[in-house]
């Protein structure tokens, strides 16, 4: 939850499953420096106790700035989706592997533009980045953010993994997904 909005546990295993599926991405992260390795759990059929994490902290900072748009009245529109969908396949073209973002399902591909165009639409209704992270940080500290402690490994349906144990998945960090 997230200042009372449900992150469902079947979304995010819907997410995590819309990018474990598009291996042209996977190989792209488990062949970065600095990549926090792969997004395979342990066990058979599972996903990685820190991918989880990442994929649910990112939701939870994306739900923030959803939040504070929608607080604004300041949500992106049409032409501001079609210029983030712009931005969204270049950033996801890269030279090797090649075109990642069509390899992914056409609702996560949505997810993502929506999204691109989120970050941006906070960052045109702030002045400055400097101020733009400032803000992203105070939403965080004010946010009443409750993380089941069921989270840890799963299988590709969604149960969670009898191979490792329950873990708790702190808050998230202060690290907008907001470029500088």
């Amino acid at each position: 939850m997230v200042n009372g909005s449900e992150i469902s546990r079947s979304s995010l295993n819907q997410e995590l499953s819309d990018i474990s599926r598009n291996h042209l991405f996977v190989q792209a992260v488990d062949q970065q420096p600095g990549s926090s390795g792969s997004i395979e759990g342990a066990g058979a059929g599972t996903y990685s106790k820190a991918f989880v994490a990442q994929v649910l902290t990112q939701r939870i900072e994306y739900e923030l700035i959803h939040q504070e748009l929608t607080r604004r009245n300041a949500l992106p529109g049409e032409t501001e989706l079609q210029q983030a969908e712009t931005q969204v396949v270049q950033r996801y073209t890269v030279q090797d592997p090649g075109d990642v973002f069509h390899q992914f399902s056409s609702d996560y591909q949505r997810t993502l533009v929506q999204r691109q165009a989120e970050v941006t639409a906070l960052e045109n209704a702030v002045p400055g980045q400097q101020a733009v992270n400032d803000l992203f940080t105070k939403l965080i500290q004010d946010a009443s953010i409750k993380v089941s402690p069921e989270f840890g490994s799963f299988d590709k349906k969604g149960n969670p993994s009898n191979n490792s144990g329950p873990s708790v998945i702190p808050p998230p960090v202060p690290n907008p997904p907001i470029a500088g």
